[in-house]
């Protein structure tokens, strides 16, 4: 048996992102993995990662869940 990687990898079929909203949290992987304390990565998350989160969703015109497809989602 190898320990060599596939070539590439697979997207989970679960995966809570899309490919391109993947593209914009990738940006800041390294600064986030630098910080070393759980508070100074809840800032970064705040301002930086889901504010470009945000922007992206906003741009796309992605909306969120309505009370009646929210509840629909939570039951599944």
């Amino acid at each position: 048996m190898s320990n060599i990687p596939p070539p590439h990898r697979r997207a989970r079929k679960d995966g809570a992102y899309t490919a391109d909203e993947k593209n914009v949290i990738v940006r800041y992987k390294e600064e986030y993995r630098k910080l070393t304390t759980r508070d100074l990565r809840v800032k970064f998350l705040r301002e930086y990662i889901l504010c470009d989160m945000f922007n992206y969703w906003e741009g796309v015109g992605k909306r969120p869940k309505d009370d009646t497809e929210r509840k629909q989602w939570m039951k599944v």
